[in-house]
């Protein structure tokens, strides 16, 4: 029951992967197809190369979590085992969605800037959020390296000890098995 339940789920993460590839290239071609219509006179170019930028960008975060999905669910054979693991698979997801958003935000607030003052609270408000996200990935960096190295020294008894050292030395000996 258990190899058939991981290749449902391994079917289905490609299949996840691929349609957001396919979305992501979908945007990419509407990006370009709205430069096109403004270069040929239907859209005001400035504009359209902003809704251009946004979309490219979307386009990017959607294909870095397909990308993310892709080495994480289907490229490890194993569950996380450490906290250190955890740890680095939480904050590279995070940083794609920080990323993405901060450089969303961007174009917004150039689109903003070109309407209006008023139009500009909307944007300066995600920006705030987006630095708050980034602030927040910080202590919970700080937080999680500290008491991983706390787990370490007490395990040890003051001796260095590296548990994704031990979980990797344990999955090669489950393998040579």
């Amino acid at each position: 029951m258990t190899g058939a339940f991981q290749l449902i789920s391994r079917v289905l993460y490609v299949a996840v992967t691929l349609a957001l590839l396919v979305l992501a290239f979908s945007f990419i071609g509407y990006a370009g197809w709205s430069i096109y219509r403004a270069v040929s006179g239907q859209e005001e170019v400035l504009s359209a190369m902003l809704h251009a930028v946004g979309l490219v960008i979307i386009a990017l975060a959607v294909s870095d979590v397909g990308k993310f999905l892709l080495e994480e669910e289907l490229g490890r054979e194993r569950e996380l085992e450490t906290t250190g693991e955890v740890r680095r698979t939480l904050t590279k997801f995070m940083t794609i969605i920080i990323i993405a958003a901060s450089l969303h935000t961007l174009v917004f607030l150039f689109e903003a800037g070109r309407e209006s003052v008023e139009a500009l609270l909307y944007p300066s408000v995600l920006l705030v959020a987006v630095a708050v996200l980034l602030v927040v990935l910080g202590i919970y960096q700080r937080l999680a390296s500290a008491v991983e190295h706390e787990y370490r020294e007490d395990l040890s008894g003051g001796a260095k000890l590296d548990p994704e050292k031990e979980a990797m030395e344990r999955n090669e000996e489950e393998a040579a098995r």
